[in-house]
């Protein structure tokens, strides 16, 4: 792919490109009419080869305010729904969910030049991947949440997977071991106590305690 002025071309139009950080299989996807490869950007993200994806429907408003950075919503039509591997990503959110994503965008000349090195619009986390099944064909859609994302908008996250999200936060490990101790219920015994004509009394509780 080369680059070129905006002046060299008066049709120009906006190309996107999309990177998702699936585990194992990261997908790159821009929505130019073939694959391309791009080299020496300066962004190792943005380096290698990208797929062309006429599916990549529409690409959400992008919001980055000073409350926060909103969710943006992506949305793949003509997904072809006999296509196991969608829904096999789609039920196991550990390969998605809160993962990486990246938004660039550049612009297209009719020659089919980039007017510029993409530039960085979006950056954040994978949540709610979603696919609305019809006839034909799948309507995919996904929302790209930022780092920061404003305390409304909930991820629908548990205490317990802190960890992923965080590796080094341990403050919720105590949830995990919580969930998988056992509870004992028992005996504890007798004990002795003193009467107040000199002799001694035997009492018994019932112990429960969570191993």
């Amino acid at each position: 792919m080369t680059f070129s002025s905006e002046a060299e071309s008066v049709v120009v139009r906006p190309v996107w490109f999309v990177y998702l950080d699936i585990a194992d299989d990261p997908l790159k996807m821009w929505t130019g009419p073939m694959g391309v490869t791009l080299s020496s950007t300066g962004d190792s993200t943005l380096d290698g080869d990208w797929l062309s994806s006429s599916g990549l429907a529409d690409i959400g408003e992008i919001v980055e305010d000073e409350n926060g950075s909103g969710p943006t919503r992506l949305e793949m039509s003509g997904v072809d729904p006999a296509l196991p591997l969608f829904k096999q990503v789609i039920a196991d959110g550990r390969v998605w969910r809160r993962r990486r994503a990246v938004i660039w965008l550049s612009y297209m000349n009719d020659a089919g030049a980039l007017a510029y090195t993409p530039q960085r619009q979006k950056v954040g986390r994978m949540d709610d991947l979603r696919m609305v099944q019809g006839e034909d064909s799948a309507l995919i859609t996904l929302n790209i949440e930022g780092f920061a994302a404003r305390s409304g908008d909930a991820l629908g996250t548990r205490y317990s997977e802190q960890r992923d999200i965080d590796p080094t936060d341990k403050s919720q490990d105590w949830v995990h071991d919580l969930a998988n101790k056992r509870a004992d219920i028992g005996s504890t015994g007798q004990s002795t106590s003193s009467n107040p004509d000199g002799g001694t009394r035997g009492t018994s509780g019932t112990d429960f305690r969570v191993r």
